[in-house]
């Protein structure tokens, strides 16, 4: 159980935010997150449901779920999520420019 925390404009800005990162990954990525629901999920939701997102390693998904600051998940989670999105973004801009044929580079 997350500790109180007041829903101020800071949160509100990492609601939005966090919204507006899953959408963003559902765009660029293959393992797509139900997010039918999540413009009116409470923030505790939200903040669990980007810990649990594809990208993350064990361990990032281990820290998230025990940080007890609904805030904390959230600020930290979406900064890492951002940078996941990032890189597929240039990931798939790689792969535009060299074409798919050309997947051999990625083993070198």
């Amino acid at each position: 159980q997350d500790m109180h925390e007041a829903f101020d404009k800071r949160m509100e800005e990492l609601v939005l935010r966090g919204t507006e990162s899953l959408k963003q990954l559902n765009m660029v990525s293959d393992h797509k997150t139900n997010i039918q629901h999540i413009e009116n999920s409470r923030p505790e939701d939200l903040s669990f449901l980007i810990a649990a997102t594809e990208g993350f390693t064990l361990e990032e998904k281990q820290k998230f779920l025990e940080m007890t600051s609904t805030r904390e998940r959230l600020e930290k989670s979406i900064g890492s999520l951002e940078n996941i999105i990032e890189r597929l973004r240039l990931s798939q801009e790689i792969k535009r420019i060299f074409g798919r044929k050309d997947d051999y580079i990625w083993h070198l």
